[in-house]
Parts: structure tokens; C-alpha cells; sequence
């Protein structure tokens, strides 16, 4: 198994609102109008390397965990190369979104220095 732990160093001030079901993740290179939306999680190169994210591997927020029940085509590459993704927490779409992870559970409350586990089966 391959976990990769980053933790939240920012948050946009538009990027938690109430009523949101999922939240907009980038790592720090992220352009400023995306960053009043997007939590900003801290990446290094070589943990962006190693995403291989698939159904079945599980992400851990603040200790809660939420199996990945669906994930778009091109999640691993957007999150190895802008440590971008959009994890959603609804029931999964007939048609997904290439950059969306769907998971079970509820939005977390998240805060600057919150951690996520990225935990991968292999």
C-alpha cells in the first residue's frame, strides 16, 4: 500500500460554502482566481508521482475515512501534474466528471493544517 499525507495549507474563502457537496482541491502553484474556491493541499513533486488512485483505495480526512466508490479518467494525471482533483460527496453520476473522486460520507470540516491520506492498495 502507498499513502501519500499532505495537509491543507489554505483555504479560498469561497471554497467551503454550506451547501457544497464536494470540495476543489489544487496543490500551491494553483492561479488565483482558482484559489478563492479550492482548498490548497501541499504536494511535493515526487508524491505527485506516485497518485494511482483506483475504486476500492480509500482517502482519510482528519482521521475519517471515505472509500473511493467512483473516480474520472483522468484523476491521477491531473492530480500528478496540478495536484488537482474534486472529491465529491453525492451519489455517483451517470456520467463523471474526468477529474472527480466520489465518496462515501458526508463533506468533512476541514481547516488550515488538516491532513489527507491518500491511501493506495497497490
Amino acid at each position: 500500500m502507498t499513502d501519500i499525507q499532505v495537509k491543507i495549507t489554505a483555504i479560498g474563502k469561497d471554497a467551503l460554502l454550506a451547501d457544497d457537496d464536494f470540495l476543489i482541491l489544487f496543490d500551491e502553484e494553483v492561479t488565483d482566481d482558482l484559489r478563492t474556491v479550492s482548498v490548497i493541499q501541499e504536494l511535493t513533486a515526487a508524491q505527485k508521482q506516485e497518485f494511482a488512485l483506483k475504486m476500492g483505495d480509500q482517502i482519510v480526512i482528519d482521521g475519517q475515512s471515505y472509500l473511493i466508490q467512483a473516480l474520472g479518467e483522468q484523476v491521477n494525471q491531473q492530480l500528478q501534474t496540478l495536484g488537482h482533483t474534486v472529491l465529491y460527496f453525492t451519489q455517483r453520476p451517470d456520467s463523471l466528471p474526468i477529474n472527480g473522486v466520489y465518496l462515501d460520507g458526508v463533506v468533512p470540516k476541514i481547516q488550515i493544517g488538516s491532513e489527507i491520506q491518500y491511501q493506495q492498495r497497490g
